[in-house]
C-alpha cells in the first residue's frame, strides 16, 4: 500500500498540479497546441492515474495500521518533493518555476 499511496496517489496528484502550472504558463505565453496537448492527453491520464490510487487506497488500506502507514507516506513524499523543488529553484536561482 505504501507505493500506492506514494506513486499513484500522490505523486500523480503533484504532477496534474504542476501540468496545471505548466498549461497556465504555456496559455500566456500563447501556446495552444501545447495547452490542447496536456488538456486532452496528459492530464486525463494523471488524472485516471491519480483516481486509480485512491481507489486502491480505499479497497486495500482497511487497517488502522495500513491507513497509518499511508498518511505516514503521503507526508514523505510531500516533504522530498519540497525539498526537491526548493533545491532546484536555489540552482536556478529562482524562488519559482514557469507557471507559478
Amino acid at each position: 500500500m505504501e507505493r500506492v499511496a506514494a506513486g499513484l496517489f500522490t505523486l500523480e496528484s503533484i504532477a496534474y498540479a504542476v501540468n496545471e502550472n505548466f498549461i497556465a504558463f504555456c496559455h500566456q505565453r500563447g501556446d495552444a497546441e501545447t495547452v490542447r496537448i496536456y488538456r486532452e492527453y496528459i492530464q486525463p491520464d494523471e488524472l485516471r492515474h491519480h483516481k486509480l490510487g485512491r481507489q486502491l487506497l480505499v479497497k486495500y488500506a482497511t487497517e488502522p495500521g495500513s491507513q497509518q502507514r499511508a498518511k505516514e507516506v503521503v507526508g514523505r513524499v510531500l516533504e522530498i518533493t519540497t525539498a526537491a523543488r526548493a533545491q532546484a529553484a536555489a540552482r536556478m536561482g529562482t524562488a519559482c518555476f514557469p507557471g507559478c
